[in-house]
């Protein structure tokens, strides 16, 4: 028994033996460069029980299938290295020593393996490089290979996964103890810092901004995508004296840049100019102190080379101010210049030579730099500064009167055009008893509104026509002026915004037509130029009514109104106040834009803006959606078209002018004064922040009373408003007068009239 025993164990031995010599004949044949042979030896040492699992044979292995990488007949021979230095570690009971000992080949297989992973990317192989890069990653934990995984995942358009990848590999960079040596790639930050930046997370932008900067601080592309998502967070709300804390601390970073410098200096102009209204003053004195401190530091550092980034900068502080003086003359910044004007006269920042001269002296220095600026509206507010502390001074008084008539006499010498409207009441209000004065503004005012016609600033000039009534009374020349205005706004505006027809298949049609397609519930685009005439077109009867013009079209609101108009199409013109679920290409972002638009069948684009003022359906007695078309506060509306529908988002209050502008001053159309004839719709209105609920209509023409139909006031669609019938039909030429009797103005118990006169015309005959 005991000899079969040691038979057994001798038999085993010769084969282990073998299996040993067969190990060392394949390494000394890779040695020698014969992979072939190396190969078919490692098979028979995998094909014995006791050495198939050996650690060296699958390193070895390994090692043949990287030399026969580039070999035709051994397509696979990369992955099967990568393969089977993954097992010999795997079977190892040191990895860790065998890498030690093979550093070279293990450094060769992870290039190589990269490699052909951006190669087969690039050949959009894209399962084949995402498992080379999990491979390399699994096995060497080599971040840019984890890296290589993202990339795929942005080729295949799948950024989820990419920025899941992204939060892995910046979450282990930060904990790293040298993390640019750990990816020389800051593309993990910028990815995460872009996808924060588009999903409106501009505070978890910056933090990966910044960090990825911190580790990268050469990287250009994360430098401006801080910068991009750090403005982004300080403007998406009102701008706080702690917003001035944030910039400080970006200011290492960005010291150098001149769009940061400029956002800065933005942020210290809006601060000083918002606290230097009301009791806040002494917070607009420290801001400017602050501000000289910091561009004089800027300075310190960069030279002129900082004053060529911030034309505003001067070495010398009080010319800084001067600069300040300047900008908030051409912005009208009126508080703010007070503020300035005090500081540069009071001489804190100037040089010992002007502190050293009396303060009579020091304003008369800055009068003479005023006039050299040829600003009146910084001349008037010089002036108004200088009034309070010099009144008792007869030079002042003096030199005050002759240059505001100097002023009114030479207005051409002034740059700054659209300010002399209001320089109007200033000297009326300093010289209300003056005749010369009264004659010269009256004068300038009626020159202001043919200016301002001719060089097509029609929302000036019908400003300024708003103001001369209120100083000045009527004259031939004036109502010259009005017609002038009326006729030449109508043919830029009106006309000028109507559809053009071309040629098309040898036939006339307008220039857009509808590409949407009601079977397949496509509600189409509209596009930007239409989109403009739109907007052009509810300024220009805004205008003309009295209220403000600056209406926008907001593109959110666009679209919803261009999927409202397309279901009201295809639902055969219901008119329900909102869409319900059950119609056809029904969409939910679209019943909000149907419960607050104008809803016009028939018409559309253009004429639809047209059609709404005329508001001229038999039940729209209280004509609501003239009224929400002129309605003062509305600032953001929308429109959408199909061929048969439009609707014009109408209710908004994003504006700044509140009603008690409206409580005096009334809205009415047709408008006072001149009307082109086209708009003497069937229904009249006249509004008012007031009580009309006793106020009765009258209308008359050269003092003959004419018949008309008063409606009763129905509340709820933008202003109070009274709405009369004519019972006759308006002619051209005639002037009739409209006279509201029993109006009840706010705070008052007695009953006020108004009185106003509407002539139509016809505008497209020159004047």
């Amino acid at each position: 028994m005991k000899q079969w025993i040691l038979l057994f164990f001798l038999f085993l031995t010769l084969g282990v033996n073998a299996q040993e010599k067969r190990l060392h004949k394949a390494e000394v044949q890779y040695e020698n460069q014969q992979y072939q042979k190396a190969l078919k030896s490692l098979e028979k040492v995998f094909k014995h029980k006791n050495t198939k699992n050996s650690p060296e044979a699958y390193l070895l292995h390994a090692k043949v299938m990287l030399a026969l990488k580039d070999n035709p007949d051994y397509p696979k021979a990369l992955s099967d290295a990568l393969k089977s230095a993954e097992k010999a570690l795997r079977k190892s009971k040191s990895p860790e020593l065998i890498r030690e000992q093979d550093t070279s080949f293990f450094r060769q297989l992870l290039d190589e393996c990269m490699a052909a992973a951006y190669s087969d990317l690039q050949e959009q192989r894209y399962i084949q490089s995402d498992k080379y890069f999990s491979k390399v990653f699994d096995l060497y934990h080599y971040l840019p290979a984890r890296w290589g995984n993202a990339e795929v995942a942005l080729a295949l358009k799948d950024t989820a996964t990419a920025v899941h990848i992204s939060r892995e590999m910046v979450a282990e960079l930060s904990a790293a103890q040298n993390p640019g040596k750990a990816l020389s790639n800051p593309q993990p930050f910028v990815l995460l810092t872009q996808y924060k930046i588009e999903n409106k997370q501009y505070d978890s932008a910056a933090y990966y901004a910044e960090m990825g900067l911190d580790i990268y601080p050469e990287s250009a592309l994360l430098k401006s995508q801080l910068l991009k998502s750090f403005l982004l967070l300080v403007t998406q709300s009102r701008p706080e004296l702690s917003t001035l804390d944030m910039f400080a601390a970006m200011r290492p970073r960005f010291k150098d840049d001149s769009l940061y410098i400029h956002k800065e200096t933005v942020l210290f102009l809006y601060l000083m100019n918002r606290f230097s209204a009301g009791d806040e003053n002494h917070i607009a004195d420290s801001l400017l102190a602050g501000f000289i401190h910091v561009k004089n530091e800027y300075y310190a550092e960069y030279g002129k080379q900082y004053q060529e980034m911030d034309p505003l900068y001067n070495s010398d502080n009080n010319e800084l101010i001067f600069n300040l003086i300047r900008y908030s003359a051409k912005f009208e910044r009126t508080y703010m210049l007070a503020m300035l004007l005090n500081n540069y006269v009071s001489g804190n920042y100037a040089d010992s030579s002007f502190q050293a001269s009396i303060r009579p002296d020091r304003w008369k220095n800055l009068f003479n730099r005023v006039k050299e600026e040829k600003s009146i509206f910084l001349l008037a507010s010089s002036l108004n500064a200088a009034s309070a502390e010099l009144k008792k001074d007869a030079w002042f008084n003096r030199y005050k009167h002759q240059e505001l008539l100097a002023a009114l006499n030479h207005p051409e010498n002034y740059t700054d055009r659209t300010a002399l409207y209001n320089f109007i009441p200033f000297v009326l209000e300093e010289y209300p008893n003056d005749k010369e004065v009264y004659q010269k503004t009256q004068a300038l005012s009626t020159h202001l509104i043919g200016e301002y016609t001719d060089s097509s600033w029609f929302s000036y000039a019908r400003i300024a026509v708003k103001q001369h009534d209120q100083y000045f009374p009527q004259t031939v020349d004036l109502r010259k002026l009005k017609k002038n205005l009326v006729v030449k706004d109508f043919q830029a505006n009106y006309f000028g915004s109507r559809l053009l027809k071309v040629e098309r298949n040898g036939q006339q049609v307008f220039e857009y037509t509808w590409n949407g397609n009601d079977l397949l519930c496509d509600a189409g685009s509209i596009p930007g130029f239409v989109q403009d005439k739109v907007e052009q077109r509810i300024n220009y009867f805004r205008r003309a009514a009295g209220v403000p013009d600056y209406v926008r079209l907001d593109t959110f609101k666009n679209a919803a109104c261009q999927k409202a108009a397309l279901i009201y199409q295809v639902n055969d013109g219901k008119l329900f106040t909102a869409p319900a679920e059950t119609w056809k290409c029904y969409a939910q972002s679209a019943v909000e834009a149907a419960q607050l638009s104008a809803r016009v069948f028939g018409q559309t684009t253009v004429f639809a803006v047209t059609t709404i003022m005329a508001d001229q359906d038999e039940e729209n007695t209280f004509v609501g959606n003239r009224r929400w078309l002129l309605y003062p506060p509305a600032r953001y509306m929308g429109h959408g078209s199909t061929n048969k529908v439009a609707l014009i988002w109408t209710l908004d209050d994003g504006g700044d002018k509140d009603s008690s502008d409206y409580m005096m001053d009334f809205v009415s159309w047709p408008p006072r004064d001149y009307c082109p004839a086209m708009f003497a719709f069937n229904r009249w209105n006249f509004s008012l922040y007031a009580n009309l609920t006793k106020a009765r209509v009258t209308m008359s023409v050269d003092g003959k009373t004419l018949p008309l139909k008063q409606e009763q006031p129905v509340d709820g669609y933008g202003m109070p408003t009274l709405v009369w019938t004519p019972q006759f039909k308006p002619e051209m030429g005639k002037s009739y007068v409209v006279k509201i009797e029993g109006i009840l103005l706010h705070g008052d118990s007695h009953p006020h009239t108004y009185t106003y006169t509407v002539e139509f015309i016809d505008p497209m005959k020159s004047e």
